[in-house]
């Protein structure tokens, strides 16, 4: 992205995978290291297959596909980072419950105060508008996490 926030590239997509993915370099660089990643399997296909035919059509397949499948991974590591993140403050509030002796079925709900649940629903709408994907949200049980929602509707 430049420092307007406009897409260096037209094409969005790669963009955004390379924003979502976490890396901080930008497509040039990635296209260096694929370049240089293709033409080292390119030079271990010939001496192990022997065939340069062969090599070049795997290490060109490799090298358009093989930037894209990593990026996608380093997006679905990160994704899963970011989600993990969040149930810490549950657990902490759970077990200092359960440390007070609360353990009646009542402080299952008392344990899991409203904030946390309007917090939840607020990071599944960021994470919905950074990866341009819709959002249908079925069920929330307070007020805080029905008003951050753009275009909620009772029902």
């Amino acid at each position: 992205m430049t420092a307007t926030g406009d897409f260096r590239l037209q094409i969005e997509s790669i963009n955004r995978l390379i924003m979502q993915s976490g890396l901080s370099m930008g497509l040039t660089r990635i296209a260096m290291i694929a370049g240089i990643g293709t033409l080292v399997l390119f030079g271990t296909l010939i001496v192990v297959r022997g065939s340069i035919g062969e090599a070049a059509l795997i290490s060109m397949v490799a090298g358009l596909f093989m930037p894209f499948l990593t990026l996608r991974m380093l997006r679905g590591r990160r994704q899963k980072k970011f989600g993990a993140q969040f149930p810490d403050a549950i657990d902490i509030i759970v077990k200092e419950t359960v440390a007070a002796g609360n353990t009646d079925p009542i402080w299952h709900a008392r344990s899991r105060p409203m904030e946390t649940e309007a917090e939840a629903t607020n990071r599944a709408i960021q994470l919905a508008h950074v990866a341009g994907a819709p959002l249908y949200v079925v069920h929330v049980s307070c007020q805080p996490s029905d008003g951050r929602m753009p275009c909620s509707s009772p029902g």
